[in-house]
C-alpha cells in the first residue's frame, strides 16, 4: 500500500485505508486485539516496514508519523507475539541525533521554519562527523536507531547569512499577502545566488538545500527555463 501523505477526508484522514488491513483482529467493543486472526495477517505479511521520507519537508509529516506510532500501538504491531517484524523508516537529512527527534518529531503542534544545529565535539555526538555513524536511543518508549550517512564530511562550515526583511501594517490581509512577497524575494535571492556560482569557474558542484517541496520545485523549474 502507498499512501503520498497524510491528507483529511470526510470521514477522517488517508491513514484509515492502512488500518483497515488489521480492522477485522481487532475487537472494537474490549479495545484489545484478537491473537488468531493477527497471525493470520502476519502469515501473509511478515515483514511491515514503514517508510516516511522527508518528513520536515511536509507541514502533515511529524502528524503522519504520529498516526502511524498509534496505529502500531492500537493494534499491538511492534509485539513480536504476532508474528510481525515491523520497521518504521523515517529519512530526512534535517535530524540527525536523538535530541532533534525528541524535540521534532514527539509534538505534532507546528513549528515555526529552523535550523538545527548540534555540535560534533561532546561525547553524544561524536560520531556526526564520521562518514557512516550509529547510535541507539528510545523514541516513545521503543527502540530506535539513528543511521547517519554524513556524504560531505567538512571539519569546518561557513555559514553566510542574507536577511531579508519586509515591513507594512499590521492587518490579517495585508500579513497573508505580505507573506507571499517575502517568499518570492526570497526565492528570486536563491536563484541569483544560484547564478552567480554558476558563472564561476572555480566552483565545481553546487548542493541546494531546500526543505520546502514547493520552493524547491519552482526553483527547479526556474533554473530549466533558465538553462533551456
Amino acid at each position: 500500500m502507498s499512501i503520498q501523505s497524510l491528507k483529511a477526508t470526510q470521514t477522517g484522514n488517508t491513514l484509515q485505508h492502512f488500518e483497515k488491513i488489521f480492522r477485522n483482529a481487532y475487537n472494537e467493543r474490549e479495545g484489545l486485539v484478537i491473537p488468531a486472526k493477527m497471525w493470520a495477517i502476519s502469515s501473509r505479511i511478515k515483514h511491515l516496514f514503514i517508510m516516511i521520507d522527508e518528513i520536515t519537508g511536509d507541514d502533515g509529516g511529524v502528524e503522519f508519523l504520529n498516526g502511524i506510532h498509534g496505529i502500531l500501538s492500537k493494534y499491538k504491531l511492534m509485539d513480536p507475539g504476532h508474528g510481525f517484524n515491523t520497521k518504521v523508516i523515517v529519512a530526512d537529512a534535517s535530524i540527525v541525533d536523538p535530541g532533534v527527534i525528541d524535540q521534532h518529531l514527539s509534538d505534532i503542534s507546528s513549528e515555526p521554519d529552523k535550523i538545527y544545529f548540534r555540535s560534533v565535539g561532546n561525547s553524544e555526538n561524536s560520531g556526526l562527523g564520521l562518514p557512516l555513524s550509529r547510535q541507539r536511543f528510545k523514541f516513545k518508549g521503543l527502540d530506535a536507531t539513528v543511521i547517519n550517512a554524513n556524504s560531505y564530511p567538512a571539519t569546518n562550515l561557513d555559514i553566510t547569512y542574507k536577511v531579508l526583511v519586509e515591513s507594512c501594517r499590521f492587518s490579517e490581509e495585508a500579513n497573508l499577502k505580505q507573506q507571499d512577497i517575502l517568499g518570492k524575494s526570497l526565492q528570486a535571492t536563491i536563484f541569483k545566488d544560484i547564478q552567480a556560482l554558476m558563472d564561476r569557474f572555480d566552483v565545481d558542484q553546487i548542493l541546494v538545500y531546500i526543505q520546502n517541496k514547493r520552493r524547491l520545485a519552482e526553483l527547479i523549474d526556474s533554473l530549466r527555463k533558465e538553462l533551456g
